[in-house]
């Protein structure tokens, strides 16, 4: 009993020597939280393709809701606006879009100039957990407030901020807009937050009207971190895309207007991600406006699994909502359609025996080695140090006994 106390002990000093040394990651035991949902989708309007979305929210059970641009295009105030998705949909946070910055020249001609600054004013961010950085333009906040489950980074990158005065946000390396997301995402990381979810405006891969608006090297950043969902609006359709990643063996970077099969780690044709192995590109610019078409011929068109468009059987306005919690990230689709609505479906899935102790499982049975290693040593030391010479006719010796002062 003496010696197993003994290797108990060891064990525990073994592991809080390796943490101390920082060979190791700290680790955080991360409480299991309860899951929660929350909705997305961008190109909202003012019509009746809103009026349809904001109604079928209400009906959703999401927690929050995110409006990812081009929220109305100048089709009514940014009061009247607000206050008609708000009744709706209290808890819904804003982002900017192209036609919210004046990207796009919106004129009292066709209707109101929207303006970001205005739409903040109108549709404030509501929600408990703290907001770092600029509600609207430039933020993220982890959900739930206690024990978070996801951190939600938005980002205003790709777009050109005319109402602002700042020009384009390049969003590249050195960049002040680029350092904040790749900060931000670094930092969950090591709180051990389980999920990263990078919310856009503008697309990189897309197969619709719009090109490569974000910029390689931005999405880059996305793929190399593996940051678990991007959700994007701008393009006027639904899609959802292969899991993908970097490598330095078969694709170091995206190139533009090209695809490259070696970026993608997952086809998604089960629907089924696993939790790690590269990112999730759902692109919902639904929210509203009329549904476009999906170019099978772009040649981003083969980095998608599944896709809703103009000419697909229930195609309808709407959005995508998310069903999170410690073990799974699951999306739902709610497109509004008289008959049948198109539907889609995938879960990212973190394996059921994964380690509780949250960004280390990596680490952990090296750290048991080392642990076991290490008092066995001293568990053996122990044991030489009290072991008595026993003599063939099995009677034991006692010790010899040193004088005093030797």
């Amino acid at each position: 009993m003496r010696s197993r106390s003994l290797l108990a002990s060891a064990i525990a000093a073994s592991v809080v020597l390796l943490l101390s040394t920082g060979l190791v990651p700290a680790v955080r035991v991360s409480s299991v939280a309860a899951g929660f949902s929350f909705s997305a989708a961008g190109d909202a309007g003012s019509w009746s393709g809103f009026d349809s979305s904001r109604e079928a929210l209400g009906r959703s059970g999401s927690n929050f809701f995110l409006a990812m641009g081009d929220l109305s295009y100048g089709g009514s105030s940014e009061e009247h606006w607000c206050r008609e998705l708000k009744q709706s949909f209290p808890d819904a946070e804003i982002l900017a879009g192209n036609h919210d910055v004046g990207e796009v020249n919106d004129t009292p001609d066709n209707g109101y100039p929207a303006n970001i600054n205005e739409f903040v004013k109108y549709c404030p961010y509501t929600l408990s957990s703290p907001l770092t950085g600029t509600y609207g333009k430039e933020y993220f906040f982890d959900y739930p407030q206690a024990a978070p489950l996801a951190r939600f980074i938005l980002t205003g990158c790709g777009l050109v901020w005319l109402v602002d005065n700042e020009g384009e946000w390049r969003c590249i390396p050195g960049d002040p807009h680029y350092a904040f997301v790749e900060r931000s995402i670094d930092e969950a990381r090591a709180q051990a937050i389980p999920w990263v979810v990078v919310v856009s405006h503008k697309n990189c891969i897309t197969s619709g009207e719009h090109s490569c608006e974000l910029g390689t090297p931005f999405f880059d950043l996305l793929l190399d971190k593996k940051v678990d969902l991007i959700v994007e609006g701008h393009t006027h359709h639904y899609s959802r895309s292969k899991q993908l990643a970097l490598n330095p063996a078969t694709c170091a970077e995206l190139v533009e207007h090209s695809y490259q099969p070696g970026c993608v780690v997952n086809d998604g044709s089960d629907r089924q991600y696993q939790a790690g192995a590269g990112s999730v590109l759902v692109i919902a610019g639904t929210f509203g406006r009329a549904i476009d078409a999906f170019y099978p011929d772009s040649p981003y068109a083969p980095y998608f699994a599944n896709w809703m468009d103009n000419s697909t059987t229930g195609e309808g306005k709407g959005f995508v909502s998310f069903d999170v919690d410690q073990g799974r990230i699951a999306l739902r689709t709610t497109f509004v359609n008289a008959t049948q609505p198109f539907t889609d479906s995938f879960t990212i899935r973190r394996p059921s025996n994964a380690s509780p102790l949250v960004g280390t499982t990596g680490f952990l049975p090296w750290i048991v080695l080392a642990a076991i290693g290490g008092g066995a040593a001293i568990v053996g030391f122990q044991l030489k140090i009290r072991a008595r010479p026993k003599p063939a006719n099995g009677r034991i010796v006692p010790p010899r006994r040193l004088p005093r002062g030797k």
